[in-house]
């Protein structure tokens, strides 16, 4: 992946704090009407991360639940409990709205639809505080969507996950693209200058080389099989020259003409991971592209 000196001047630096706060019923019950079985919650982290760096990830709940509580912690998050006592679950959310403005970040990843939060979140905004709300569309609350900085589907962060350790499709639906909230037209033609691109999962360690020049952030990396390209910091920890993945990552490039329409997923240090129409994803230069 062959770097250009123009990029985005909205980055996501490492030196940003990132505090996720999940409703988990609320986030459950919207699924399960959605027909999906289970919260991913690993799919959230990833998500997080790239806005800087995670320093609390908590789970709000009603009650005990060990089988998911191990899912949640797996995924790096902490399990917080609280009783009800027989009363109504505002319990949980009030006990998580508290936790909100008590705890200091830069940016708060906030996973709820209720409209009971859109006080704490407008109020953190006028504090300097960047918001941003996911959860499903159509059973999050407008009063919320408005007060945050952004809102993002939660089907929308699979797009995020998923593909990354695929070589360059991922089957998913038209309805699906549809609901990424940008769309994009490309203004120069892009090709990838190089292959195989590389293509790691989370956990996996990697030799970690020089940093760009031109861009800060961005690592020369090798792969245990001899594989190298370029990896973003908010990707890997560096532990002496060996980095250990956070999450999944594939250097794909896109190969696209002038015209082209794509779907974006994610802005990562002044590239873009994004979707043709026919489903495959890549990387291209935000420079060479502009929203439809």
């Amino acid at each position: 992946m062959k770097k250009t000196k123009a990029f985005s001047t909205v980055t996501r630096s490492q030196s940003r704090r990132v505090a996720i706060f999940v409703d988990n019923d609320n986030l459950y019950l919207s699924l399960k009407q959605a027909g999906y079985p289970i919260v991913e919650y690993s799919y959230i982290q990833f998500f997080a991360r790239v806005y800087g760096r995670v320093t609390l990830a908590r789970v709000y709940l009603a009650q005990a639940n060990p089988p998911i509580e191990i899912r949640m912690r797996r995924a790096g998050f902490e399990p917080r409990y609280v009783s009800t006592n027989g009363y109504k679950r505002s319990i949980v959310d009030t006990q998580m709205i508290v936790d909100m403005m008590r705890y200091d970040a830069d940016v708060y990843i906030i996973v709820t639809g209720d409209s009971d939060f859109e006080p704490a979140v407008r109020q953190l905004r006028q504090e300097g505080k960047y918001m941003v709300v996911v959860h499903l569309v159509e059973n999050t609350s407008e009063l919320l969507r408005a007060a945050a900085h952004e809102f993002h589907d939660y089907r929308i962060l699979q797009l995020s996950v998923q593909p990354f350790i695929s070589p360059s499709s991922f089957p998913i639906s038209q309805q699906l693209l549809g609901m990424c909230k940008r769309s994009l037209r490309v203004v120069k033609a892009h090709k990838s200058d190089h292959s195989p691109a590389v293509i790691v999962r989370a956990g996996e360690v990697v030799e970690v080389g020089r940093e760009d020049s031109e861009i800060d952030g961005w690592f020369w990396c090798t792969t245990r099989e001899g594989v190298s390209d370029w990896i973003p910091q908010p990707f890997f920890e560096n532990h002496r020259g060996l980095g250990v993945l956070l999450v999944n990552y594939n250097s794909t490039e896109l190969d696209v003409a002038t015209g082209d329409r794509l779907f974006f997923v994610r802005e990562v240090l002044g590239w873009i991971w994004c979707a043709t129409i026919k489903g495959q994803f890549g990387w291209i230069p935000v420079e060479k592209v502009e929203d439809i």
